[in-house]
């Protein structure tokens, strides 16, 4: 079985650290029926909450945050199952 999705890379929002671009990412999940992964912008805990839960993607990835160590992966795992989004902890 193949799976597929989109991954949704926001050029103007990348190494902002300012969110997700959610006017694009609204777009973009109902223009089209596969799942959406939002890529590039997140700079805190929160800006994972708001992408779950304002954008409806199935998916966020995030690296430069972590690279710079300025927000460590657990916080963000925390956070988003405080506000009752389900994520793997570890």
């Amino acid at each position: 079985m193949v799976t597929k999705a989109a991954v949704l890379n926001s050029i103007d929002m990348d190494g902002q650290c300012n969110g997700y671009d959610q006017a694009l990412t609204n777009a973009t999940s109902g223009a089209i029926s596969i799942p959406v992964i939002s890529s590039s912008g997140a700079g805190n805990e929160g800006h994972f909450v708001n992408v779950f839960e304002k954008m409806g993607v199935r998916a966020a990835l995030v690296a430069g945050m972590f690279h710079r160590r300025e927000v460590e992966i657990c916080s963000v795992k925390r956070r988003m199952e405080e506000s009752g989004i389900r994520t793997r902890m570890i």
